[in-house]
């Protein structure tokens, strides 16, 4: 297992992760396990990424959440939300790069930044 992956794991079976997971019971929720898929990477058609600079000026898509708004402005990105129905044709327009779909574009770099991950829950029987 990768030292990251070891340690979320740690974390999240651990005091952490059951004050979530009461969390979520508080609302009703059934948590069932947690789940992940990595660390995110950015992809784009301008060029690599290598340092915090290279993302000056750069036009990226970003998950709908203020975090991601504004960790990359911070870093001089121009992030921009999109859904995910609107990520899979923009591409072919020539529109931005996206976190997470290193697919779409030739140039990428895996941030190692942030970790994507959550629960997975279920609805009560009624």
């Amino acid at each position: 297992m990768e030292a990251g992956a070891a340690l979320l794991t740690s974390v999240l079976t651990a005091q952490a992760g059951e004050m979530i997971f009461s969390a979520i019971e508080d609302k009703g929720v059934v948590p069932l396990a947690w789940g992940e898929n990595g660390f995110r990477q950015i992809s784009n058609s301008r060029g690599d990424i290598e340092e915090p600079a290279d993302l000056e000026g750069l036009k990226i898509r970003v998950v709908g959440s203020p975090l991601f708004q504004d960790t990359f402005t911070a870093l001089g990105a121009n992030p921009t939300q999109m859904s995910w129905a609107d990520a899979k044709p923009a591409p072919d327009h020539r529109r931005r790069g996206r976190p997470g779909e290193p697919a779409v574009h030739p140039h990428r770099a895996d941030l190692r930044a942030c970790r994507g991950g959550g629960a997975w829950c279920a609805s009560p029987r009624r």
